[in-house]
């Protein structure tokens, strides 16, 4: 999809782009902050601009893009293909995959007598995700939004704080704010679909400039893809923004950059990983927080245990909390790891058959790696060209459905959440053109190839027949 052809938000009302004015520092072209608008009370929000005005999407040109047809801006939830319902088992985008191994390392477990939150297994998790990580340090936890909870405290994110996060993410922003901080969403861009780095070079400068820096810089590795984080961490450091990691879906993906190859999520000075049910590899439920810092893991675990002082009584000098994994659970993980390798091979050979099915139509993309790193390919995505494919992920969405298969839209950015509608957010469009034109197949390890095929063959119906 070329450059001077990108979906763009615009406003119905024809008033905030009046209202806008060149980014501090760079061209209007780059990202801008959400709060620049001159006059805020005169330009409301509207469902389909950024909160108190528009960032319009330029071209390489600086010319503005030409927005499609208003039908197409947004996935149509209520979209119905014309297929036939089939009444077979149902395909589900990422199902756990647990067999034997898992049966037998859980009910060893319970026979052990080791019910209770503590114990071997936990012990023995928390050092094969660091052996495979190569992060020396770990706290296995109740779920990965407890993790990014802990790391950001670690980080010292406080009441009133503003926290950069992208936009294009799932749930990331939440832990920011049960510290009564502020996110502040950024956009992504469309390699790799994750923070984008001259946004944030943009950001940082014009919030430098207003001595108004973030106390901590939250980065997500997407859809197990990671970060471009060589230049993302070189601007971190020189602002001196601590970085957070949310590696939830991307254990096993791996960054190539200057210092060689690294694991997403050992970067910054913390990382956290989700076990969720549809993961790469589960626990049911649960996270965990990963770190070099001996001292900031040790702080993480007093307070995932509730921040008790050691006394022999039950006494707490600190507000703790209760999210320390079951060492039941960690057995289940324990079965998981030993599988991991044969998890990613087998997500990455459903990503590139995906690939070789779908080159034969134009406008159809399936995300690959980025230039920078290996994904696990958590999960496939698709991306189809707006003008070519018009609302066609709503209609292949639905076309699956109809056939008991789960696809699901590309996360809504978080800054047209209606519970952030009023949070700053530095924009450029991107994530907005993501939401509408991206989808995700599935993916798991349980998958077949023939359930792929019948996969492949409904999307290029439907696109065939559109």
């Amino acid at each position: 999809m070329s450059a001077g052809r990108r979906w763009q938000p615009q406003c119905p009302q024809g008033a905030c782009h009046g209202a806008r004015r060149k980014y501090p520092g760079g061209s209007a072209a780059r990202a801008r902050s959400s709060r620049e608008v001159d006059s805020p009370r005169r330009f409301p929000a509207s469902p389909h601009c950024a909160p108190y005005g528009c960032a319009v999407r330029q071209n390489s040109r600086g010319s503005p893009v030409r927005p499609l047809d208003r039908t197409h801006d947004i996935p149509d939830p209520d979209a119905r293909a014309e297929v036939p319902a089939l009444s077979g088992e149902r395909i589900y985008l990422s199902p756990p995959t647990v067999g034997d191994l898992e049966i037998e390392r859980v009910v060893a477990a319970l026979k052990s007598g080791w019910v209770a939150p503590v114990g071997p297994e936990l012990a023995e998790f928390e050092s094969a995700v660091c052996d495979y990580t190569g992060v020396p340090h770990a706290v296995a936890l109740s779920s990965a939004t407890a993790g990014l909870h802990l790391a950001l405290m670690a980080a010292g994110v406080g009441a009133g704080d503003r926290v950069y996060c992208p936009t294009l993410t799932f749930g990331s922003p939440f832990p920011i704010t049960y510290l009564g901080a502020l996110p502040v969403f950024l956009d992504v861009e469309g390699v790799s679909w994750n923070l984008d780095k001259q946004v944030l070079a943009d950001a940082l400068a014009t919030d430098a400039g207003r001595d108004r820096l973030p106390a901590a810089l939250l980065v997500v590795d997407i859809f197990g893809r990671p970060c471009d984080y060589d230049p993302i961490m070189e601007l971190a450091d020189e602002y001196d923004v601590p970085v957070v990691c949310d590696a939830a879906e991307a254990l096993g993906a791996v960054h190539s950059g200057r210092a060689g190859e690294r694991m997403a999520g050992s970067f910054g000075m913390a990382g956290v990983y989700s076990f969720n049910g549809n993961k790469m590899i589960t626990t049911s439920g649960g996270g965990m927080l990963v770190a070099h810092d001996p001292e900031l893991v040790e702080r993480a675990l007093r307070r995932a245990t509730q921040s008790r002082d050691s006394m022999p009584w039950l006494e707490h000098s600190e507000v703790g909390y209760n999210y320390r994994m079951s060492n039941v659970l960690a057995a289940l993980g324990n079965a998981q790891m030993a599988q991991l390798p044969r998890f990613l091979e087998v997500r990455r050979h459903h990503r590139q058959a995906y690939a070789r099915a779908f080159a034969v139509l134009e406008g159809v993309t399936v995300v690959a790696d980025p230039p920078w790193g290996r994904s696990n390919d958590w999960l496939t995505t698709l991306r189809f060209d707006s003008v070519l494919h018009p609302g066609a992920a709503s209609k292949v969405r639905a076309a699956l459905e109809a056939e008991n298969i789960e696809s699901r839209h590309i996360w809504k950015p978080m800054h047209r959440q209606p519970v952030f509608a009023r949070a700053e957010a530095f924009l450029t469009g991107e994530a907005d053109a993501i939401f509408v034109e991206g989808l995700s197949l599935p993916s798991a390890p349980s998958l077949t190839d023939e359930q792929r095929a019948t996969v492949t063959a409904i999307v290029l119906m439907t696109l065939e027949s559109a």
